[in-house]
């Protein structure tokens, strides 16, 4: 480990598997750069599991938007109490970006798609994450038992009394997990 601040830390310093952002993230938040930090989890979905992002290394062309079932990052102050910044492994932004410029980056347009559409914000801290996220990965293996994207070669994340919440925390009408926003209201909290 470094114990250099996060802001100094290139993307490669953190461990990173395509596709598996869940699993990226809580590794990302137990890492030694972000212990202490104001920092939380954005868990982003909506009721039609298909979101709109831009500027995500996935994308099929350079400037072309990606769909997401959902995507997660993780947020945290620039010392001391500044601005919010988002560290999203998967964009093609500054790592970290200022969390307004991320935003209005990554949902462009979003006043002209479906309502239904429209991204939500599952605000989760970084330390309750941390303690209550688990995945078995059964969201990425196939009717046919193969794999959608070969898995990280970490074993899968669990807590002491479960295999899987990811589910719960996907489900935006589920309070238990996290206060859910919609995109003004994640603008007005975390933008500068």
């Amino acid at each position: 480990m470094t114990g250099a601040p996060p802001g100094q830390l290139p993307r490669t310093a953190f461990d990173h598997a395509p596709y598996y952002c869940e699993e990226n993230v809580w590794r990302l938040a137990r890492h030694e750069a972000f212990a202490g930090r104001d920092a939380c989890v954005l868990v982003i979905t909506n009721r039609a599991r298909a979101c709109v992002f831009w500027d995500q290394r996935a994308a099929e062309t350079p400037g072309s938007a990606v769909v997401w079932d959902y995507h997660v990052v993780l947020l945290d102050r620039s010392p001391p109490a500044g601005a919010w910044r988002v560290w999203d492994l998967d964009s093609v932004l500054p790592f970290p970006c200022p969390a307004d410029e991320y935003l209005r980056r990554t949902f462009r347009d979003v006043d002209a798609i479906d309502p239904e559409l429209a991204p939500r914000f599952r605000v989760v801290t970084a330390h309750r994450y941390v303690e209550t996220f688990a995945s078995d990965r059964r969201h990425m293996v196939r009717a046919d038992g193969s794999w959608a994207a070969p898995p990280p070669a970490w074993e899968a994340i669990r807590t002491a009394t479960e295999v899987h919440t990811l589910d719960r925390m996907l489900d935006v009408t589920d309070e238990s997990a996290g206060v859910t926003l919609d995109l003004a209201t994640a603008r007005a909290r975390f933008g500068a």
